[in-house]
């Protein structure tokens, strides 16, 4: 299938929201925090943050243990490019 073809739908379903998400992805910071302690990530470790949007968890678990390899992953290219901004410096992939 090609990009043309592709049946994505991005979070909030319009890509006219995007600027939005991390306002509303805050609302589950304290699951993201209950996450954070029980996954207990070890220094050495590999973290991958599947549908990372615009990487909060992903930033979160590199705060959390600095020592861990920590990926994101999201299949929208525009939250790719916010996660990246915003993660500029740290050692995320």
């Amino acid at each position: 299938m090609t990009q043309n073809e592709s049946h994505y739908v991005p979070a909030f379903g319009l890509h006219v929201l995007t600027p939005f998400y991390d306002s509303f992805a805050k609302l589950v910071n304290p699951l993201r925090r209950r996450l954070l302690r029980e996954s207990n990530i070890q220094p050495g470790q590999r973290a991958l943050d599947l549908g990372c949007g615009t990487g909060l968890l992903t930033r979160m678990v590199k705060q959390s243990a600095p020592e861990a390899h920590v990926t994101g992953l999201d299949g929208d290219e525009e939250v790719l490019k916010i996660a990246r901004d915003k993660s500029r410096g740290v050692d995320i992939q």
